[in-house]
């Protein structure tokens, strides 16, 4: 026994090259995954009834007196605090309420409410097939890119990126982008 474990020690070491593995990608800080569906909590606030609707975006739902429409929706990918974000358009068919259109979000209900004296609306979070992937602005590049001429395209009248689209107005926000979860940065002065 003492020869085999002699024997084994004399043999050469195996010599093997280190790998070197790259540090794991992270997504932006502002980066959202579409979503292929939603689901959404009704309650109506006269009975105590709730009803959960499940929508796929365009698709509109009807509860009651509401008529519920999803424009988008959108969670937070893997490695960033777990979020969903639903665009909705509802519309509360009895007289004198007002339409809602805005974005929903699951860890934050207070940043936007459904205001209905009725009905109380919540988005319960996005599920299904992923369907895009948006980036806010830490995806946009630091520096200019550049024309095959070599020259720098001209500059968006915020900042970095790409110039702005004819149709952006400046300042009003695209309602089609989530809402940040903080603030943009501020311009450097």
């Amino acid at each position: 026994m003492a020869a085999l474990a002699v024997s084994c020690l004399a043999q050469a070491p195996v010599t093997q090259a280190a790998t070197v593995v790259p540090p794991p990608s992270m997504p932006a800080a502002d980066a959202w995954v579409g979503r292929a569906q939603a689901q959404v909590r009704v309650l109506d606030k006269l009975d105590a009834s709730t009803a959960i609707v499940t929508l796929t975006p365009g698709e509109v739902a009807h509860v009651k007196s509401l008529s519920i429409k999803l424009g988008r929706c959108l969670s937070r990918p893997d490695g960033l605090p777990q979020d969903a974000a639903a665009w909705l358009e509802i519309d509360d068919q009895r007289p004198d309420t007002p339409a809602f259109t805005n974005w929903l979000f699951v860890a934050e209900p207070s940043l936007v409410m459904f205001q209905n004296p009725v009905y109380g609306v919540t988005l319960i979070g996005c599920s299904g097939a992923q369907t895009a992937t948006y980036a806010g602005h830490d995806a946009q590049p630091a520096l200019p890119p550049a024309t095959p001429d070599g020259s720098a395209l001209p500059q968006s009248p915020g900042g970095s990126g790409p110039p702005a689209s004819d149709d952006a107005v400046p300042g009003i926000p695209d309602p089609n982008a989530p809402a940040p979860l903080s603030p943009p940065p501020s311009p450097q002065n």
